[in-house]
């Protein structure tokens, strides 16, 4: 039996119904081992992959392109906050 989960299907809960969501539609399907809730600039120390890293305000003021560049090279599945559903295109990422 598969026990594993993906962001499609973690999307589904309540508890996630209004993330607004920094992905493509195949980080869609990315496998989630783990979810990490932090706000520091060095969170890419702190992940080991297919994270689902949940952030809060600060991504106001350091949500920026170098930021998400370390974060994919940490291969994290996605990037949460709490706002409105979006999904990013690949061109904007």
């Amino acid at each position: 039996m598969d026990s594993s989960i993906n962001l499609k299907l973690l999307l589904k809960t309540c508890l996630f119904k209004d993330a607004e969501l920094f992905t493509t539609e195949k980080g869609l399907d990315n496998p989630i081992s783990s979810i990490n809730i932090m706000d520091l600039l060095e969170i890419e120390q702190w992940l080991t992959g297919n994270e689902l890293l949940i952030i809060g305000n600060f991504m106001k003021k350091y949500f920026t392109r170098e930021f998400i560049d370390k974060l994919r090279a940490q291969k994290i599945s996605a990037i949460l906050s709490k706002k409105s559903f979006v999904i990013i295109s690949v061109k904007t990422l």
